[in-house]
């Protein structure tokens, strides 16, 4: 039962991927009643009482937010009972961003290791690929960059070079994603090769289409900015505006311009 549970949260977290996720959110709370209301005795329930916690979970930051712990709390106890762990690994995205929201840092980080721990325990890579794209901005926010540089040199290894490998769990392109925390982590912790990470990111990130390049670059983007510019926070401050005024040019030629323009921007902009 927990093999067929797993593919059928995987094939449901494909389908949201590029869907009206607000507009779907009810649907799946419909078929979370129907499913507790089934027959204790009927061989399906477990399953299908886990799909629409997962998609409940994994979906809470996207659209307007929602909160999901309670939602979590039982679907780590089914997931416990089913041997379901690919949905309570995927699940954890939702608390974890939950958590981050909220400014309980801690707790997401423990969060994000116990999520890592599960994918490695899993061994599944593409899970392991369209998963990790949280826990590691999680970790790079909290200042845990060995962490995030060690879980983005995986996702890399594991994408093989294929840009859309994991796409169907995450963002349009979890490679592009790794290629720029990893640019990010070799900033911070003062490695070379970080310019062409950011770089290769976007341009990976433009194979799939303009959005994934967009949202692959502005994390990383905007972190080592609040770096670069001397500040301990992301504060609203005239310095930080100029310095996030270079990159929007970056963005705006990953949407337009080939590789080699992309390439020759980044390096302008640092």
């Amino acid at each position: 039962m927990a093999n067929g549970n797993e593919s059928g949260t995987v094939r449901a977290a494909t389908w949201a991927t590029n869907r009206d996720i607000t507009a779907a959110r009810p649907s799946w709370e419909r078929a979370r009643k129907i499913a507790d209301a089934l027959p204790a005795e009927d061989p399906a329930r477990a399953a299908m009482r886990i799909a629409p916690r997962t998609m409940l979970c994994i979906t809470a930051c996207r659209g307007v937010p929602q909160l999901v712990a309670g939602y979590f709390d039982e679907l780590r106890e089914l997931c416990a009972l089913a041997g379901d762990k690919a949905s309570l690994a995927i699940a954890m995205t939702g608390l974890s961003t939950e958590l981050t929201w909220h400014g309980r840092a801690r707790e997401a980080s423990r969060l994000a290791s116990e999520q890592m721990a599960l994918l490695e325990s899993i061994g599944d890579p593409t899970l392991t690929i369209g998963a990790a794209y949280v826990p590691i901005s999680i970790k790079i926010n909290t200042g845990e960059i060995a962490d995030a540089l060690r879980w983005s040199q995986t996702v890399i290894d594991l994408a093989g070079g294929d840009p859309a490998k994991g796409a169907n769990l995450a963002m349009g392109s979890p490679l592009a994603g790794a290629l720029a925390y990893r640019g990010v982590a070799r900033y911070w912790l003062g490695r070379p090769g970080w310019r062409e990470d950011l770089g290769d990111g976007v341009v990976n990130a433009t194979t799939i289409n303009a959005t994934a390049a967009t949202m692959s670059h502005c994390s990383a983007s905007v972190i080592v900015l609040s770096s670069s510019t001397n500040c301990n926070t992301v504060v609203c401050s005239t310095s930080y505006r100029n310095a996030v005024g270079k990159w929007v040019d970056l963005r705006v030629c990953a949407m337009t311009q080939p590789p080699s323009r992309i390439r020759g921007s980044m390096n302008a902009a640092s």
